[in-house]
């Protein structure tokens, strides 16, 4: 229902000839949860925003997708004083975290599949949408071509700078056409019928994010630990943001 972003910049500038890697962008999308006990006389909803950990703008939320995306490269020397880059590292790395609901009747649990189920759906797009990007930063990175050695790195910002901010409307797109997945049938206190019925329902151009979406690929999933790569990172903005 939510999704926060950072991106990650990084450029390790080796000074000597690197032999050219061009892995495929690194795709990680990992889980988090939140327990949610369930208490007398409270509905799932009331049980849910009162123990989400995710708040934003005094509005709580009852997922979130927290992504980064980020690269580092080395570069090859073909002439003196021209470089081009070499060992290429993309990743985009996304913890989507949600709630656990802790005890309840069968009823409850009934709902809060359903649900869950439509709120994991939600987030797994904001991963698609974040992945979809690492790979358009690796193409044009990848077709960066050849600079001075002292502007590579500049050239390198210059051509990524443009896709972070596309993602970041993406996100936001998303999120706003989908009402942040109530459109999608993100909600509580629906039958399950009403949740079958929006399944394929799509209102005020919800869902319309993933027309053009390739799905995860699950050979290029891994489990990444925080800032593995190396090099030196830069945090373009300091900040996660919230949507």
């Amino acid at each position: 229902m939510m999704f926060k972003v950072a991106f990650f910049i990084s450029a390790a500038l080796s000074l000597c000839c690197a032999s050219s890697s061009f892995a495929r962008p690194q795709i990680s999308v990992e889980y988090d949860y939140y327990q949610a006990p369930a208490a007398a006389g409270l509905s799932l909803s009331e049980i849910i925003f009162s123990a989400t950990p995710i708040v934003s703008d005094g509005r709580k939320y009852g997922g979130v997708a927290r992504c980064r995306i980020s690269y580092q490269f080395g570069y090859d020397r073909p002439r003196i004083d021209v470089c081009r880059v070499s060992d290429l590292a993309v990743a985009s790395r996304c913890v989507i975290t949600l709630p656990s609901l802790a005890g309840g009747g069968a009823r409850m649990r009934e709902e809060f599949a359903a649900y869950v189920e439509k709120l994991k759906e939600h987030e797994l797009i904001h991963a698609r949408i974040s992945a979809e990007y690492a790979a358009k930063i690796h193409e044009a990175l990848l077709n960066l071509g050849e600079h001075r050695c002292d502007r590579i790195e500049a050239r390198a910002e210059a051509a990524a700078a443009p896709l972070l901010a596309e993602c970041d409307s993406a996100q936001k797109r998303f999120d706003h056409n989908s009402n942040h997945g109530n459109y999608d049938g993100v909600k509580l206190n629906m039958t399950l019928a009403e949740a079958a019925a929006q399944a394929g329902r799509r209102r005020n151009g919800g869902g319309q994010a993933l027309k053009n979406l390739k799905p995860l690929d699950p050979e290029n999933l891994k489990q990444a630990a925080p800032d593995e790569a190396g090099g030196i990172f830069k945090d373009s903005d300091g900040v996660w943001r919230n949507y």
